[in-house]
């Protein structure tokens, strides 16, 4: 229970920071020009601290411990009516015979609705920019201070295949196997050497899972397929573990290099899972994932906390360029209606199509959400 409370408080502060480094690029193109923020809030929910007032930005702490905002003035819709609901707006125009819904004043420069078409656009873009930008920093940053995993293998279990000898004997994610049929195991090396000579044979593991004393018992399997190409063909006994690394700390030019690779290659990760739509609830995980991971992750240490949370980073930012309306994609492609058509979208036009929006996102949401919740059932969730 302690681990799944520690875990759950760990994936809070981590969305939090993730959703305001979001949130700091909107504000920060915002502010450049000139276009009026009126709230910058930390967490979510009534206010319970009025921080201070700079300019005409208000900055809160609310009481809901997640994530945070920026209210940029005519960004919503009920903005640019003037402060009315905008079902109210609408309601009144078709109540008055009105075929369209008056356009709102945009005569104040400091409204969001009023700026130009590319100062907009590039308010929207920040977010999600900033969100890759945090998660790219972040592991640069990993190697430079706590390190990369990289160093010597070590007896710790990173990763467990679902199915294999492993998985069936209960090992799970930060187990340290301390001893195989009575040998301490000294090193990682010798761990996987043991294993790999011990074709079909019971194994006696003794397993130190976070100061608890367990015994487990596998047979290795041989391998097979490409797993026994990569030991150029030579007989290999598997038990489908992936033994954690020490981490390794790198200097700055060697931590930036680091840091591009891993971000390219889960950007195109990412992109390679968001190229097939019909894939997407499959494939993406929602809350419930995100804090089974983060539970599982934390096991492994700060460096495995650290490179998820830059991971979850890259996910925020390509996520919302997906283009849904309500999500900054979705702004950016309403944007380039717009300048393809030569006017702006009415009111009843944007509301329309944010609807729409809402109703896809909250299909999307409710697939995840099932999938989390049947991998969860059937075991098929990390552990």
């Amino acid at each position: 229970m302690g681990e799944v409370v520690s875990g759950i408080a760990y994936l809070l502060v981590i969305l939090s920071l993730l959703v305001i480094a979001h949130e700091l690029g909107h504000f920060g193109v915002a502010r450049a020009f000139k276009i009026r923020v009126e709230d910058f809030s930390l967490f979510w929910g009534p206010v319970i601290w009025r921080i201070c007032k700079r300019g005409d930005t208000v900055y809160n702490l609310r009481a809901i411990p997640i994530g945070g905002f920026v209210r940029i003035a005519g960004m919503e819709a009920d903005d640019v009516s003037n402060g009315d609901p905008v079902a109210d707006v609408m309601r009144r125009a078709r109540e008055a015979g009105e075929e369209e819904v008056p356009a709102p004043d945009r005569d104040d420069p400091g409204l969001f609705s009023s700026r130009p078409i590319y100062q907009r656009a590039l308010v929207i873009l920040a977010g999600p920019v900033a969100s890759l930008i945090f998660g790219y920093v972040l592991f640069c940053l990993v190697g430079m201070t706590v390190g990369l995993p990289g160093g010597k293998a070590s007896t710790q279990v990173a990763d467990v295949r679902r199915g294999g000898p492993a998985y069936r004997a209960g090992l799970r994610i930060g187990d340290r196997i301390v001893s195989i049929d009575g040998v301490a195991m000294r090193s990682g090396e010798q761990m996987v050497d043991t294993i790999h000579r011990s074709i079909n044979k019971e194994l006696t593991l003794r397993v130190d899972r976070r100061g608890e004393r367990i015994i487990a018992y596998v047979k290795p399997e041989p391998a097979t397929g490409d797993a026994l190409r990569t030991f150029n063909n030579k007989p290999t006994g598997l038990i489908g573990i992936t033994p954690n690394f020490e981490p390794k700390r790198l200097g700055v030019g060697q931590s930036i290099r680091a840091g591009t690779v891993l971000t390219v290659a889960y950007v195109m990760q990412l992109g390679s899972i968001f190229a097939k739509p019909a894939d997407l609830g499959d494939n993406l995980g929602g809350p419930i994932a995100m804090g089974q991971m983060t539970t599982v992750v934390q096991r492994l240490g700060i460096a495995h906390l650290a490179l998820i949370s830059a991971q979850f980073s890259l996910g925020l930012g390509i996520m919302n360029l997906l283009p849904i309306p309500v999500l900054d994609g979705g702004h950016l492609m309403l944007f380039g209606f717009e300048k393809l058509r030569r006017r702006r979208l009415s009111l009843r036009e944007v509301y329309r199509v944010q609807m729409v929006g809402v109703a896809i996102l909250v299909s999307l949401v409710v697939v995840v959400m099932y999938n989390d919740i049947a991998r969860t059932l059937t075991g098929q969730a990390m552990r």
